[in-house]
């Protein structure tokens, strides 16, 4: 049985602050993430058989939002097939957009749809796929308000936009941001809002159509929705229309990190056991069917460990046991220096060197193959390998360690890249319900603690805060003393209690992550704000 339950929240427990028992303002946008709706093409197609132009112009008229999300359907149903049909209801609806909203936004969106290889397409569906589930999570949680699944969709949608723009999908963007804003906006979250946020996510969204050029109904209701918050004063943080002469607390500073780093060196260490340490990891265990599988079919294939990208050694299967990783980089695997491993069901990590030149470092991880009969969730499987396909179960054994100002610390690689301290990302894993995504953190031990906490950008390391640099190959990490403004947060539950309930800071605080359960009856001491 699997006993990590990991919850990754934006501000799970915060005072309802005088601002946000306003009453609720006027301007209420529409919903966000506009799927096609199928109505609107049925009318397209009669506009465009009718062959009138003002039957077009009419439609993108009457709902320009529409209009946009079927644009962008028929451009990706273009992009997968040369259709006549299709693309006479595309060009149909480009001449109605040309002549009403004037703007360049079909051919922007054509332009950025085309330009992307295999791998960002599929990269793309990916991510629109989560954008309509969290829009899902909230519209069906629009009567309940269980305040818990708003942060959840709100953490998801808040990695989404970024993701989405790192990706160049502006459109899609914008999107998230529009729910996002609604995830704190009074119209869905009544007394529970935080209006200077849904302020602050709207001029995003605005912003993110603006670039694109979709200035279509969504884009209106957006701008409109920012005049009402800003005239209420939601645009200063702490601002807004006070109740009853009440005086808001006033917000957290951010942090003050203006001393000298401290520069500390690392050494790699290896993990003994899959469980040696508890850790806010989702496979760190011996059930070795939730781990990273590499797929290795007959004998001549190849894998790779995906998220070491350019960094990580081929593994190549010369015979049906043989497996040997091409350490000498001539692409074959079969040289007398390339490093042979064998599985030999026992849980002892295997030590890999990933890089080269001056990027090559140490590294390692546990490896296993299946079973014929073994349980996944109460069900008997098949997981042993055969000479068409080998599916090798790995779990990261790669720490580093180092002293912080006199407290030893020891950071594990848990989202296997071989980068110590990585950006927090989030998948969908087999065994999570449908919608759900595990979010994969590195994490930290400190002094002589039995359980690591997750990684964070802030930690408190022998009584004092430090900032933590990110991103390090394992050879330094720079820590520079940091002073903030603190507070203790008590995890309160019932029933079966979680091994870790992660909780993750905003704004400035934003790559900071604590443990809810490390402080037990006592709290934990997190910055504030």
């Amino acid at each position: 049985m699997r006993f990590v339950h990991l919850c990754a929240l934006a501000a799970l427990a915060t005072a309802i602050s005088a601002a946000s028992s306003a009453p609720v303002l006027a301007a209420t946008p529409r919903a966000a993430f506009e799927q096609p709706d199928v109505a609107f093409k049925e009318k397209l197609k009669k506009a465009v058989a009718s062959g009138k132009k003002p039957d077009l112009e009419s439609l993108v008229r009457g709902d320009s939002t529409q209009a946009a999300a079927w644009i962008l359907r028929l451009d990706e149903i273009l992009l997968d097939r040369d259709d006549p049909t299709e693309k006479a209801l595309r060009d149909g609806l480009v001449e109605g957009w040309a002549q009403v909203q004037k703007t360049e936004f079909p051919a922007k969106l054509e332009e950025y749809l085309k330009g992307l290889n295999d791998s960002q397409r599929s990269t793309r569906a990916d991510l629109r796929k989560r954008l309509a589930q969290a829009w899902t999570d909230i519209d069906t949680n629009r009567d309940s308000k269980d305040a818990l699944l708003f942060l959840q969709a709100g953490e998801e949608l808040d990695l989404l936009s970024g993701a989405f723009d790192t990706e160049g999908d502006l459109y899609s963007a914008s999107e998230a941001f529009v729910a996002l804003a609604m995830c704190y906006d009074e119209p869905l979250r009544g007394t529970a809002a935080e209006p200077h946020k849904a302020w602050k996510y709207w001029t995003r969204a605005v912003d993110f159509r603006a670039r694109i050029e979709c200035k279509d109904e969504q884009y209106d209701d957006a701008v409109k929705r920012l005049a009402v918050l800003v005239k209420a004063g939601y645009d200063k943080e702490g601002g807004g229309e006070q109740k009853g002469g009440e005086v808001p607390p006033a917000p957290a500073g951010p942090p003050d990190v203006s001393g000298s780093g401290l520069t500390v060196p690392l050494t790699f260490d290896t993990l003994t056991a899959p469980d040696a340490i508890v850790r806010p990891c989702f496979q760190a265990d011996e059930l070795y069917a939730l781990w990273n599988p590499l797929q290795l079919g007959p004998k001549g294939t190849t894998a790779k460990f995906d998220r070491l990208g350019a960094d990580s050694p081929v593994l190549h299967r010369i015979g049906s046991s043989d497996l040997r990783f091409d350490t000498d980089y001539d692409g074959k695997g079969d040289g007398p220096n390339d490093q042979k491993i064998s599985l030999t069901g026992t849980f002892s990590p295997f030590h890999v060197t990933v890089g080269q030149g001056d990027a090559a470092r140490p590294w390692a991880f546990f490896a296993l193959s299946g079973i014929d009969k073994d349980n996944f969730q109460g069900i008997e499987v098949n997981l042993q390998a055969t000479d068409e396909a080998l599916p090798i179960y790995t779990l990261s054994a790669a720490s580093v360690t180092g002293d912080v100002d006199g407290t030893p610390i020891r950071i594990i690689d848990d989202t296997m890249d071989a980068v110590y301290g990585s950006e927090v990302l989030t998948f969908g894993y087999g065994g999570l319900s449908n919608g759900q995504f595990q979010p994969e953190m590195d994490s930290i031990v400190i002094g002589s603690a039995k359980r690591a906490r997750p990684w964070s950008q802030y930690q408190e390391i022998g009584g004092k805060w430090w900032k933590m640099e990110a991103g390090s190959k394992g050879k330094q990490i720079i820590v520079t003393p940091a002073t903030l403004q603190t507070g203790t947060l008590k995890l309160v539950t019932k029933g079966v209690a979680p091994l870790y309930v992660v909780l993750r800071g905003t704004s400035e605080l934003k790559d900071s992550y604590f443990d809810l359960v490390e402080g037990g009856s006592k709290g934990v001491n997190v910055p504030a704000g």
